[in-house]
């Protein structure tokens, strides 16, 4: 028991030394810097032709991608889609192929509305959605 005690006085005493190391302005710095550039480096991560490999092997027809974001958050890529649609079948036809896909995961459908006529688009409905993003 006198051991462990000690020990225990060793690793706070040990403890207290790094809070204060890490507290200093000059090393809060250096760890928000380094934070900083761990986001630039994720994002610049994904591979976005991959990503586009992927939708396309599930993209039905009558769908089509209108935007698309990416958000990293914690080493998870989540990908904001708006996508318009011909029909409601082909709306269902992709969110059920992502569902199934092994790369996308957590199909959220955020807003649906019916498309607004544009020269050269035959949408009849919006999607936006969120769906996470991962290359197995």
């Amino acid at each position: 028991i006198v051991a462990v005690r000690s020990e225990m006085v060793n690793l706070e005493r040990q403890r207290g030394d790094l809070e204060q190391f890490f507290s200093r302005p000059e090393n809060a710095k250096l760890h928000e810097r380094s934070a900083f550039l761990n986001t630039l480096i994720d994002e610049q991560s994904l591979n976005w032709t991959q990503m586009f490999m992927d939708l396309e092997k599930i993209l039905p027809s009558g769908v089509r991608v209108v935007s698309i974001e990416q958000k990293h958050d914690k080493g998870v890529v989540e990908v904001k889609l708006t996508i318009g649609a011909t029909s409601d079948e082909a709306k269902l036809k992709f969110l059920h192929a992502l569902e199934q896909s092994p790369s996308f995961s957590h199909l959220e459908v955020i807003n649906q509305r019916v498309a607004q006529p544009q020269p050269g688009s035959n949408d009849k409905v919006d999607v936006e959605l969120s769906v996470m993003y991962s290359r197995t």
